[in-house]
C-alpha cells in the first residue's frame, strides 16, 4: 500500500501458523515464532538484495507480532521477550546471537497480573544507518532498533490498564548485509507456575522504500 507522503509498504514475511505454545515453561527461554517444516521460520533476504547498497541508508523494516498470553495470581517469576536475528547454523537459538529488540526482565503485576485472556503486540522498527559494503566485509551495516512491547486483557472493554515495555538497541548493531538471517521471536522465563502462558498468532515483517 501506499501513504500520502510516497513510502511504499511491502509484506516480506507473514507467519502462516499460530506458533508453540510455552505454556508452563519453568526457567528455560523458547521460540514463539515459527519453527516447524509446516509453520517455517522467516529466512530474510540479505540486506542488499532488498535495497541497492547505494540507497540503503534510511531504508527500514518494520516488525510487528500478536500473540495471547496468561499470568497466574501470584509469583510469576520474571520475562523477557524480545526479538533477534540468528545465521542459518544456528537457527532457533534463543536468545538470537544478534538481539535486535527486547524488553530485558520483567516481573508482570498489575495489571497483567491473574489474566487469562491476555494480548500482547510487540513492534518496533529497524532503520539502516550505515551501508557496509557488498561482500559484508568490516565496516558492516549499522542497524539502530526501536519499538514497544504491550500487554492486557484481550476482548474485554470493561478492564482498563496496560503494561507497556520499551525495546531497541542503545547503540548500533553491526550485521552483514549480504548474506540471510533468521528473524525469530523468542522468550525468556523465570521459574513460574504452570498457569504461565505465552504463544504468538501473528507475525509479520514490512519493508519500508
Amino acid at each position: 500500500m501506499s501513504f500520502i507522503t510516497g513510502t511504499n509498504t511491502e509484506l516480506i514475511y507473514s507467519m502462516p501458523a499460530t506458533g508453540a505454545n510455552s505454556s508452563g515453561p519453568g526457567a528455560v527461554s523458547v521460540i514463539l515464532s515459527g519453527n516447524t517444516t509446516t509453520n517455517p521460520a522467516c529466512l530474510l533476504p540479505p540486506l542488499n538484495s532488498i535495497w541497492p547498497m547505494g540507497g540503503i541508508v534510511g531504508k527500514s523494516l518494520k516488525v510487528v507480532a500478536r500473540g495471547t498470553f496468561g499470568t497466574p495470581a501470584s509469583s510469576p517469576g520474571t520475562w523477557v521477550i524480545g526479538c533477534g536475528l540468528n545465521v542459518s547454523a544456528s537457527q532457533a537459538t534463543k536468545p538470537p546471537g544478534i538481539v535486535l529488540a527486547a524488553t530485558g526482565a520483567f516481573t508482570p503485576a498489575s495489571p497483567i497480573l491473574s489474566i487469562t485472556n491476555g494480548e500482547w503486540e510487540l513492534e518496533f522498527d529497524v532503520v539502516v544507518q550505515t551501508a557496509g559494503t557488498n561482500a559484508g566485509a568490516a565496516p558492516n551495516s549499522n542497524l539502530i532498533t526501536g519499538g514497544i512491547l504491550t500487554l492486557g486483557a484481550g476482548n474485554n472493554a470493561a478492564t482498563t490498564g496496560v503494561s507497556a515495555f520499551m525495546v531497541g538497541s542503545a547503540s548500533a548493531i553491526s550485521v552483514n548485509p549480504s548474506i540471510n538471517y533468521f528473524l525469530e521471536l523468542y522468550a525468556t522465563f523465570g521459574t513460574g507456575p504452570a498457569s504461565t502462558q505465552l504463544q504468538c498468532d501473528q507475525f509479520l515483517v514490512f519493508g519500508l522504500n
